[in-house]
């Protein structure tokens, strides 16, 4: 093994969104200089809105002009810096939160460490080089130093350089997924779209259009796209049809899983011999497929336990805790979970990160610890369990996204009851607006967006206030 630098450890951050920059944060506040290395020109990932024309014509960033959030900003906040816009509304546009993200970095002196235009291509484990951040205990385990190349957009001249670790902050939406559909491509002649490239209701004006994936976005474009179309057809695999019959609200039918096209390029759908639409335009609302580019020829240099991220799956292993990579943890991945509330998280996930690396890091358990509990967790289904669950589902938490905040508040050494009566609010106002959107249907009028939160000044709590009703929690 080589000696490890007298130097201060060097830490590497790929991406400047909301990951990164929680993570720029947290290194920082304890005395440390990351390197944040982002492509673009600007600071805030999935939250900087780009028209068609800004982005060549074809959209590669799932925010689109009408965007509303689907969670209020009470809880979509980092814990050490709250919204401090005079809002008078709760569910904000992207260009609030934009706004939001740019004060956090301004507050904080974070554009210091950020290179802009700098385009990761490589991520190159150095398995006989040892980190400055190996455990300090009597663990024989080394952790490597990690070495990673880069372009810069402004020259394409290419770059390298070593660091004792890698926080991995490039975010999940950008490569869309797209499920197999039987007869789509031998059989549909119409537009096929990803929600990742819709921006304008207005452009399906008089069309029939089928959204696919009834989850926020797929809701969401309906209930635009609704207003232009002549008909929208929602298709989730939620929705159960009791007498057979879909339903309806003014142009808009809520409609069951869809299973393929038919051979007249009709779309047919789960358990629905009633129905079969012939449309425009049919738009996936199927979420995206995590990806690391920059980890496709890591492959090629012996790598023990290399990142598996198999298109489809939706999957990242070998990860412990969703968090680090299970045989090299210098290499961390933050914002892997889903179905949670992404600010929150990956602010505790830095806080456990940076604390495994300094004064505690010797609470990781050992390295053959760490490699079974990320083979348990990459076939356990996530939080919905090995029978209920799938591949797919296994960086989904749902509930169970506040005890794993918890448990990384406790792996960062921060858990108090001050931070108990944070992720303790969070929840209940998350509980909250959840139960205001259950019931309803799913592309019809979204009330719940009306409602505005006030988190309790002290203690665990919060009070709301919609059209006639005001109450407290």
């Amino acid at each position: 093994m080589s000696s490890v630098s007298p130097m201060a450890p060097k830490v590497a951050i790929i991406g400047a969104g909301s990951s990164g920059l929680a993570a720029a944060q947290v290194f920082s506040r304890h005395g440390m200089e990351p390197v944040v290395l982002e492509q673009e020109s600007q600071s805030g990932g999935v939250w900087c809105y780009q028209t068609k024309q800004q982005a060549n014509t074809k959209k590669t960033k799932p925010m689109y002009r009408g965007l509303r959030t689907n969670l209020p900003k009470e809880i979509m906040q980092f814990r050490e810096f709250p919204w401090k816009m005079p809002l008078d509304r709760s569910f904000v546009t992207h260009q609030q939160v934009q706004e939001y993200l740019l004060e956090y970095q301004t507050q904080f002196g974070l554009d210091k460490f950020i290179r802009y235009g700098c385009q990761v291509s490589q991520l190159q484990v150095l398995k006989d080089s040892k980190s400055a951040l190996s455990p300090t205990t009597s663990s024989e385990e080394d952790w490597p130093q990690i070495r990673l190349a880069w372009k810069h957009n402004n020259n394409n001249e290419e770059e390298s350089e070593i660091f004792d670790a890698v926080c991995i902050c490039n975010g999940h939406y950008s490569k869309p997924a797209f499920p197999p559909l039987q007869g789509l491509h031998e059989y549909y002649q119409g537009r096929i779209l990803h929600s990742v490239e819709y921006d304008n209701p207005a452009d399906f004006v008089g069309q029939r259009v089928l959204c696919i994936g009834g989850r926020a976005s797929g809701s969401d474009l309906a209930r635009e796209i609704g207003a232009h179309a002549q008909h929208v057809y929602l298709s989730d695999s939620t929705c159960t049809l009791s007498d057979g019959t879909p339903e309806t609200l003014d142009n808009i039918t809520w409609v069951p899983l869809t299973v393929g096209i038919q051979e007249d390029g009709t779309a047919q759908f789960q358990n629905c011999n009633t129905l079969f639409p012939t449309v425009d335009c049919i738009i996936f609302c199927t979420g995206y497929d995590y990806d690391f580019p920059f980890l496709n020829n890591n492959n090629d240099n012996n790598d023990d336990e290399p990142v598996q991220c198999v298109p489809g799956e939706r999957r990242v292993m070998p990860l412990y805790e969703q968090l680090w990579h299970a045989r090299y943890p210098t290499v961390s991945f933050l914002g892997i979970p889903h179905s949670v509330v992404p600010f929150p998280e990956v602010e505790f996930q830095a806080e456990a990160v940076h604390a495994q690396y300094t004064v505690h890091n010797n609470q990781l358990p050992p390295l053959e610890e760490r490699l079974q509990a990320a083979e348990r967790d990459a076939v356990s289904g996530g939080a919905k369990g090995p029978q209920n669950g799938r591949i797919q589902d296994t960086h989904y938490l749902g509930a169970q996204q506040w005890d794993y905040c918890r448990q990384m508040a406790k792996l960062a050494g921060v858990y108090d009851q001050s931070v108990e009566d944070y992720i303790a609010t969070n929840q209940m106002i998350y509980d909250h607006s959840t139960n205001n959107r259950k019931g309803a249907f799913p592309a019809g009028p979204d009330d719940y967006r009306e409602v505005r939160y006030t988190r309790k000044e002290s203690g665990a709590g919060f009070t709301f206030d919609a059209k006639d009703t005001v109450g407290t929690a």
